[in-house]
């Protein structure tokens, strides 16, 4: 067919003659190359109807009629949440496509079989397992096109010294195969994960609470297997997708699953994601699919984000000191007023809003530990009854400077309290108290 193509390009003078041979010899190697590509459709939109379907080596085949086969085909049930089976590490990489110049494998012939490797609606992570097991000189090409594609998304939001993945890029462990389908699980995950710019507070603050022990988190096969199979991805929102990567490193109570009826747990209880139909309306001027509110506990959050740093937050954080006031109180208003004000409050401090159910609202204000250079987390967390009480505590991870309990325990944490709260430190009249007695200390010395 080709030969016959450039001939009939020769006679109507859109090749010169003297060149047919060498187009011919050409063209001739190129199409033997792409034919021997396993599992892969070469036609662009339409991977599901063209496609290599190899019989499974258990399958029973029995005649019914002259021109139809009955197959029955034996398999197992896989977890919901199980990611694909990596090839074995015994396994040789297996040979087929003759060396094609990387250019030509980079420039064209990669994107042309996997889609736009940074657009989420035309990655194809199939075909481009399949492209890596050709031949090696593909395979190398397909490696080297997939780090320099994370490596751009880390540096581009930001990620840089939070989360890094030199396990994966320079792992000796297996085969070159089983190392290049990690890379393509990677890569999935963080195109198709979107914004990542979200989780560098949320990481940081994880080290302030002593989660994770050291920045930047070093991604390996362990942490690929936690994201579930692509099916699993595809169904959650971009930023569950890209917190189910690190979760497990944060503890049980912290951990993301997906149960066998398909719902998605956090620590134990189930999260479900609001859509724009769902939303409460107290969250739907501020709806976004990127990172949706979600209902967790009884308690709704404005994003799943949100959700995660509240709940890091609390499950890490001793009490410094606390303070409740009945209605009618000046304290009351006040603390009615911080919760209504718009955010972000004091000096720019991150501010998470939450509802319980029935309606009562919470807020909390990150005071420190979610930014580079924090060595722990410190923050006000306030609630408005709806009986006409209101309470206001500080809570810190900040290690015990010496045996007891209240505000003399954490004199960084209140001292932070001080400089971020103004005067709204009077409404913790223990902390104002330490404060004062701090200042006159010093002020007689």
């Amino acid at each position: 067919m080709a030969s016959g193509t450039i001939k009939y390009l020769a006679a109507k003078g859109s090749v010169a003659e003297s060149r047919t041979a060498m187009l011919e010899s050409a063209t001739s190697e190129f199409c033997r190359a792409v034919g021997r590509l396993n599992d892969v459709a070469l036609m662009e939109g339409h991977s599901k109807t063209f496609k290599l379907i190899r019989r499974a080596a258990n399958e029973k085949t029995t005649k019914t009629t002259k021109t139809k086969l009955k197959v029955e085909v034996n398999s197992k049930r896989r977890r919901v949440d199980a990611p694909p089976a990596e090839p074995s590490s015994g396994a040789a990489d297996p040979p087929g496509l003759p060396d094609l110049p990387t250019d030509v494998l980079r420039g064209s012939l990669l994107p042309f079989i996997s889609g736009h490797r940074d657009d989420p609606a035309t990655l194809t992570p199939h075909n481009t397992i399949a492209l890596c097991r050709t031949s090696e000189a593909v395979g190398s090409a397909v490696e080297a096109a997939l780090i320099a594609d994370i490596d751009s998304i880390i540096q581009r939001h930001g990620l840089t010294g939070v989360i890094g993945y030199t396990p994966l890029r320079q792992s000796s462990h297996g085969s070159r195969l089983v190392r290049r389908m990690r890379l393509i699980r990677l890569h999935y995950v963080m195109v198709t994960g979107g914004d990542w710019r979200g989780n560098v507070p949320l990481l940081r603050m994880s080290k302030s609470c002593g989660r994770v022990q050291q920045l930047p988190i070093e991604l390996t096969g362990v942490d690929l297997h936690q994201v579930g199979s692509k099916a699993v991805i595809d169904s959650r929102p971009p930023s569950m997708r890209q917190y189910a990567l690190f979760s497990h490193r944060r503890g049980e109570g912290m951990r993301l699953r997906r149960t066998a009826n398909g719902r998605d747990e956090l620590g134990g209880s189930e999260v479900v994601v609001h859509t724009e139909q769902t939303v409460p309306v107290r969250y739907r001027d501020r709806f976004d699919a990127a990172d949706p509110p979600c209902e967790h506990d009884i308690f709704e959050h404005g994003s799943f984000r949100e959700l995660a740093i509240k709940r890091l937050a609390s499950l890490s954080s001793q009490l410094v000191s606390s303070r409740s006031y009945r209605r009618r109180s000046a304290e009351c208003d006040r603390i009615g007023d911080l919760i209504d004000q718009q955010p972000p409050l004091w000096d720019g401090c991150r501010t998470i809003d939450y509802n319980h159910s029935y309606g009562r609202s919470h807020r909390l204000v990150m005071l420190c530990g979610d930014r580079e250079g924090d060595e722990f987390v410190a923050y006000i967390w306030m609630a408005n009854w709806g009986n006409g009480v209101a309470s206001i505590i500080l809570y810190t991870t900040e290690a015990p400077q010496q045996i007891g309990s209240g505000p003399a325990v954490f004199p960084r944490a209140v001292d932070i309290a001080h400089n971020k709260m103004g005067d709204a430190i009077t409404l913790l009249p223990k902390v104002n108290e330490l404060i004062k007695t701090a200042v006159g200390v010093a002020s007689s010395d």
